[in-house]
C-alpha cells in the first residue's frame, strides 16, 4: 500500500469544496467527512496495483460486471471499502498495541482520502444521477499540506472501468452528495 502523509478532517473538507467556487448555488446536499485523519493515497498505485486487486476479488464474488442489482453506487462504494481495508491490514496495531509494545504503524490516519460522490451525467439528450470515487492524491499543482512538502488535490475515479475521469466544470457542479 503507498500511503503518501494524512490530511486533517478540515483539510479534507476544503479540498472537496474547492471543486465549486460557489456552493450556495449548488445541488450540494451532503458532504459526509466522519473521521478524523485521513491517508493520502498514491494515485499510480491504486490505479495500477488497488485496482486490479478489487476486479479480482470482484470476480472471485461473480459481480465484477455491471447489472441492476450492481451498479455505479454499488462499485464506487465497495472499491471505497476495499481501500479500506487495505489500509487496515497495511496499519495493523491498534492504540493499545502502539502504547504497549512501541510500534508503530505506516499511518495511524482513520481512513483514506476517497470518497464516494453523484454527480450529474448527460448521455444522448437525457440526465442521470451517476456515482463515482473522488480521491484525494499527490499531485504536482494544488494544496500543500500543513508542515507537509506534498501537494495534493481532488481526482475523480470510475470504479466500474477502473480510470481516472475528467468532469467538466458542469459536472463538477453538479455533484450533490460527498462521502468520506
Amino acid at each position: 500500500m503507498k500511503e503518501v502523509f494524512q490530511l486533517s478532517r478540515k483539510e479534507v473538507m476544503a479540498s472537496a469544496l474547492s471543486l465549486n467556487s460557489d456552493w450556495e448555488d449548488s445541488p450540494l446536499e451532503a458532504l459526509y467527512v466522519g473521521d478524523r485523519s485521513f491517508a493520502v493515497l498514491d494515485k499510480n498505485w491504486v490505479i495500477k496495483k488497488a485496482y486490479p486487486a478489487y476486479k479480482k476479488w470482484l470476480n472471485f464474488q461473480n459481480i465484477d460486471k455491471w447489472r441492476n442489482n450492481w451498479d455505479c453506487d454499488n462499485f464506487a462504494y465497495s472499491f471505497k471499502s476495499f481501500l479500506q481495508v487495505l489500509h487496515a491490514q497495511h496499519n495493523p496495531y491498534t492504540f493499545t498495541e502502539r502504547r504497549k509494545n512501541n510500534v508503530k504503524n505506516t499511518t495511524d490516519a482513520e481512513s483514506v482520502a476517497v470518497s464516494v460522490i453523484y454527480y450529474t451525467i448527460k448521455r444522448k439528450g437525457s440526465s442521470s444521477m451517476h456515482a463515482i470515487n473522488m480521491l484525494i492524491s499527490t499531485t504536482t499543482q494544488g494544496f500543500l499540506a500543513e508542515g507537509c512538502s506534498h501537494q495534493y488535490s481532488p481526482s475523480f475515479f470510475e470504479p466500474d472501468g477502473g480510470v481516472e475521469v475528467k468532469l467538466s466544470k458542469e459536472e463538477k457542479d453538479s455533484i450533490c452528495y460527498i462521502n468520506f
